[in-house]
């Protein structure tokens, strides 16, 4: 699900810079699979669907994060770095019961 997540946001942001249509079509249709996935997740995982919804969001967010650090170069202030250890933080929380 990160993956799309990753493939869609690169594309808007790509349009962004370019102003290419294409990549507005690329991100739509890509995005339109991730209900299917997080259907799937969400059946298999015991957590429900605000945890694993919460899950998704947080992993996604650092991946998508990380990519644009390396591929688009963007740039993160330390109270943002400060937020995003305590989003990993927040995933251990929650899934501490699972872990045990």
């Amino acid at each position: 699900m990160s993956f799309i997540d990753i493939i869609m946001e690169s594309s808007v942001k790509l349009f962004d810079m370019n102003k290419k249509f294409i990549f507005i079509i690329i991100a739509m249709i890509i995005y339109s699979i991730q209900p299917l996935l997080f259907y799937n997740v969400m059946k298999k995982s015991m957590l429900g669907i605000g945890l694993t919804n919460i899950i998704w969001n947080i992993v996604s967010s650092i991946i998508v994060l990380l990519f644009s650090i390396i591929y688009f170069d963007e740039k993160i202030k330390k109270t943002q770095t400060l937020g995003i250890i305590l989003g990993i933080i927040s995933l251990y929380l929650i899934g501490y019961n699972n872990f045990i």
